[in-house]
């Protein structure tokens, strides 16, 4: 399966769309040849951002108490797992464990939400997250394992996107553990900067970019801040979920790469053309 539309976070198209759009990303470069940096260091703060923990946008946002995608969703309302909103209506104040570049976390609840956050300097830029999920090869399964807005699961919906329209989280990605199926090793939640070459935009043009880790009751497991926003970064891998013998264990990563989408994707066997 091959790509050809654009990850944005604003403006989802639809299939009219896509089709007139067709074309619109260039042929995926070679790695081989590729001359972008690879990872680049970073240093996470571990300073306390106190502007989230008094925002009423988690104890009074009505997106939780009143979201009916998985209450409501037929697909599990015959499944008796499944037939509950896993995320709680009740929200707690931001308390998580704010976590240093490359610390890794035990995860031991069913379901976790990942939200994703950011500012801009510069607003040319426009910012996708996404998520890959992986095999033993660190490659995904095929392409039908790469989540973002224009393929927001994977098959077995283990894995769900989407995008927050309040608030100061930009982007949910939502994880049901007990379905993850084996063959998925480890699933990668990144942020990349739509058309970054093209219009010579980076990662210095965006500030406060930020990872959280929720449980099913809104309450935060886990907060990380990037720092690693260079001019040399267009696209940055967030964290990683991975599979420790019988557990999982989340890794805080916070490092960019200077590649453009089509050669980032293709680090982890996407192919976009």
């Amino acid at each position: 399966m091959n790509f050809n539309i654009p990850m944005r976070t604003t403006g989802a198209i639809d299939s009219q769309t896509i089709t007139q759009q067709s074309g619109r990303i260039k042929s995926a470069v070679d790695l081989k040849n590729a001359t972008n940096q690879d990872f680049a260091p970073g240093n996470l703060s571990s300073q306390q951002n106190f502007q989230y923990s008094q925002n009423p946008q988690y104890s009074q946002n009505p997106q939780y108490s009143q979201n009916s995608q998985y209450s409501q969703n037929p697909q599990y309302s015959q499944n008796s797992q499944y037939s509950q909103n896993p995320w709680s209506s009740v929200s707690v104040p931001n308390s998580g464990t704010y976590l240093q570049k490359g610390q890794k976390i035990p995860v031991s609840e069913p379901f976790i939400r990942i939200a994703l956050g950011w500012d801009v300097l510069n607003p040319a830029c426009e910012l996708d997250a996404s998520s890959f999920m992986l095999g033993q090869n660190e490659k995904v399964l095929n392409d039908d394992w790469f989540i973002f807005y224009g393929q927001p699961q994977d098959p077995d919906r283990s894995v769900r996107y989407q995008i927050n329209q309040n608030g100061m989280d930009k982007a949910f990605i939502d994880v049901e553990i007990a379905r993850i199926r084996t063959e998925v090793r480890k699933i990668v939640f990144a942020v990349t900067i739509y058309e970054a070459m093209q219009k010579r935009l980076n990662f210095s043009m965006t500030r406060n970019v930020y990872g959280r880790i929720l449980n099913r009751n809104q309450q935060e497991i886990a907060r990380f801040d990037l720092t690693d926003c260079s001019p040399q970064v267009t696209a940055m891998v967030i964290g990683e979920l991975y599979r420790y013998k019988d557990t999982w264990k989340f890794n805080a990563v916070g490092s960019g790469v200077g590649r453009d989408l089509p050669a980032f994707c293709g680090m982890y066997g996407v192919n976009l053309e």
